[in-house]
This record gives C-alpha cells, structure tokens and sequence, in this order.
C-alpha cells in the first residue's frame, strides 16, 4: 500500500441522533499523509467531546453545552460514526475552511455561513 501525502486540513462535526448540528471542528494540518488526516479527525472528534464533558455548567453560559452536558447524563451509551468525506459535505467544507486559517484545532458553536450554504439544518 502506498501513502498519499500532501498538504491537508481536518475537519468534522457533532450531530444529535436526528442530525441537528451540535458544533463542527477543523484543524490545520500541514504536510501528512491521508492516513494521518483521517486518525486527526478521530482524535479531534474526541477531544471535542472530552471538552464539552470537562467544561464546568458552573461557568456555562451556553445553553448548548448545558443541553449537550445533560443529554450525556441521561443517556446510557452515544455512537460514533465515521462517515467518509465523499458522503459529508459539511465536514469536508469545515477541513477546507481550515486551509484559510491556518490554526489548530478551532470549535464552532453555531454551524458556518459556508457549511450552512452547502446543507440547511
């Protein structure tokens, strides 16, 4: 097998069961290989949700976080999926915008003019 490289950008986005937005991520990545974007975007996804489990209701003023905070206490167990770039416009547009910034990993709240562009939600 041989690895593509080049430069790349991560990117996903956390859904509800009924694939209501709940906040989309991306990274800049520079020179990797495909392999290595795809391992990215599982960690971020995951520190993304480590993030919104660590973040102190105390402190919240998001409503967001205080829903999503609760929805993980009452809920047994959650899912992730991955679904490939080629099915996931969103998440390919949230890799692509990371390309213009340049920065590590960034969190959005609210889905962006751009991906909103690509699906309604």
């Amino acid at each position: 097998m041989q690895a593509m490289f080049g430069t790349a950008a991560a990117g996903g986005v956390l859904r509800y069961g009924n694939e209501d937005w709940i906040m989309g991520y991306n990274r800049f990545l520079g020179e990797c290989s495909v392999f290595d974007a795809d391992l990215w975007v599982i960690l971020d996804g995951l520190e993304v949700v480590k993030a919104i489990q660590d973040f102190s209701l105390a402190d919240s003023n998001s409503t967001l976080i205080r829903r999503i905070h609760q929805l993980l206490a009452n809920v047994g167990h959650w899912v992730m999926q991955h679904i490939p770039r080629e099915l996931n416009e969103i998440a390919n547009c949230m890799a692509k915008l990371a390309f213009d910034t340049g920065q590590n990993l960034m969190m959005f709240e609210k889905i962006l003019k751009e991906a909103l562009a690509i699906s309604p939600i």
